[in-house]
């Protein structure tokens, strides 16, 4: 794997100081003993740990503009080739495998009930769904894409607090875990189908779960290996982790460098496209860019399992993770910045990271920038 290339960042004196100084106050957020998290170890930061903290545990930041690396900084703890855990980052990931499906002509029509659908192996695309009678058979790709579902899901992650976490059951205990998508398709409808955005982890599982059985035979490892990660230079060391069934937690779990992360992004920035190669269609990646809903009290918009911001100076799309994981793309800067820490939500160490990164961003803005994705 060739490193992408490095260059000094071509900015005017006033905004290099300027970047410099939110790099180093990211660095100083880098330097407390916190560990990273591990597949099934490890419990999530409170808010009285990051307390004395500028915006919470810092462990890798990654920054490329124009295609080449102007910044990257790393906690003490972590090397660069260090996998670090994406959380929902994975989501997005996940809209990028169906891309390579849809442009592979092997996706069934987005807008079909998946309950009424049959795929090549005769079953229905989800088997839960396939009595006549059952509302839930109407739920279609397009609605999964966009968290419209109608199915009933605690995304709570706090599960001290709330007796059922779906998300918690799901991801960490039996029978949940030992098949995602399962566990989430066996959930009653709550609202009519494609009428409430509602978060869920659930869903992306149910997606997952049907992407498997269109790629059968090949395993989850080998597909998103020979299809995406080697074609874009991600690390050997990047894996995705499946359930006991074969399915790709593509809700979660996947681990990755820094730079792993800032490739993916790149591709979406490219317009799908790698070393001119496309892998993923133009149009599908387009649908990373329209807003299909989102909360009210939510500084950001949804699109197809990415996320758009709302108010920002400077329009982008973003993969979002648990505890402050993103990849930030900026088309009309040609820009992607990645964070990999730990700050817990609601807090205000949350909001001075999301700050911190709309900071950076305007960083690379000049008069000619277009406020627009």
């Amino acid at each position: 794997m060739a490193p992408l290339p490095r260059a000094d960042p071509s900015l005017p004196h006033e905004k290099l100081s300027k970047l410099r100084a939110l790099l180093q106050a990211f660095d100083r957020d880098a330097r407390h003993n916190v560990p990273t998290y591990e597949y099934g170890r490890g419990k999530p930061v409170t808010p009285e740990e990051v307390r004395g903290t500028e915006m919470g545990f810092n462990l890798a930041t990654f920054i490329v503009h124009r295609g080449k690396v102007i910044a990257e900084f790393y906690s003490p703890l972590i090397t660069p080739d260090r996998p670090l855990v994406s959380w929902s980052m994975a989501k997005s990931i996940t809209h990028i495998a169906f891309g390579i499906v849809q442009r592979a002509e092997m996706l069934p029509p987005i807008d079909h009930g998946l309950g009424r659908l049959r795929l090549e192996d005769g079953r229905f695309a989800v088997q839960e769904w396939k009595r006549m009678d059952d509302p839930r058979g109407e739920i279609t790709i397009r609605h999964l894409l966009q968290m419209r579902s109608g199915l009933e899901f605690n995304e709570d992650y706090d599960a001290e607090k709330h007796s059922v976490s779906d998300v918690q059951q799901m991801l960490f205990s039996r029978p949940g875990k030992t098949d995602v998508g399962k566990y989430a398709a066996e959930k009653p409808l709550q609202k009519p189908p494609g009428t409430e955005f509602r978060y869920s982890s659930g869903t992306t599982n149910i997606l997952a779960r049907l992407l498997t059985r269109i790629i059968n035979p090949l395993p989850w490892p080998t597909f998103i290996r020979e299809h995406l990660f080697d074609p874009l230079g991600v690390s050997q060391g990047a894996y995705a982790v499946c359930d006991q069934s074969g399915t790709i937690i593509g809700s979660s779990f996947v681990f990755a460098t820094a730079e792993d992360y800032a490739r993916l992004g790149m591709l979406y920035l490219q317009g799908g496209v790698w070393d001119n190669v496309r892998l993923v269609d133009k149009s599908w990646v387009d649908m990373a860019m329209i807003r299909t809903g989102g909360n009210p009290d939510d500084i950001l918009d949804y699109s197809y399992h990415w996320w758009i911001s709302r108010d920002s100076e400077v329009p982008y799309f973003r993969a979002s993770g648990f505890e402050g994981q993103f990849i930030v793309v900026v088309p009309s800067l040609d820009l992607v910045l990645v964070r990999l820490g730990r700050t817990p939500d609601k807090t205000p160490q949350w909001t001075a990271l999301q700050k911190w990164m709309d900071d950076v961003v305007t960083c690379f803005m000049d008069e000619h920038s277009k406020a627009t994705l």
